[in-house]
């Protein structure tokens, strides 16, 4: 299936762009979706939350379409499903304008990260933490 670095190619073409992403962006969406990956930011909910609509081809072969308002079980089952419902054929997704982000990145101490985690993740629309194990030390965008 598509990746979401070529889906971001095709969006930047059309204005468009995705709400959130995830740190890599190699990853199937259909795999993204069905595995609970997040994007950035405590305001955005997780990749499948940007979900309007799928096609799925069920284990017996049947072409199912579904979203909120149709077959609301098996939409809701399939996504962070972990391909256990089917196989993705089509995903019908929620974009918008494109935008563009200017990226800070800071060093941090863990300690100092956690003293301050509520008013740092709602520092900025898009925010994000990698810590780096068995150390001291994080980086905060």
């Amino acid at each position: 299936g598509i990746t979401f670095t070529e889906l971001n190619l095709i969006l930047e073409k059309n204005g468009l762009g995705f709400p959130t992403l995830s740190s890599i962006s190699e990853p199937s969406v259909a795999g993204s979706i069905q595995t609970g990956t997040h994007g950035t930011g405590v305001n955005f909910g997780i990749l499948a939350t940007y979900v309007l609509e799928l096609e799925l081809l069920s284990g017996t072969g049947e072409s199912i379409t579904c979203s909120k308002a149709k077959n609301q079980d098996i939409f809701q089952a399939t996504l962070c499903g972990l391909g256990c419902i089917g196989i993705v054929l089509n995903l019908k997704l929620q974009v918008e304008s494109k935008f563009y982000l200017e990226a800070i990145s800071k060093p941090m101490l863990v300690d100092d990260l956690f003293e301050n985690i509520i008013e740092l993740a709602s520092s900025g629309e898009h925010t994000r933490i990698w810590w780096y194990p068995h150390t001291s030390w994080s980086i905060f965008w």
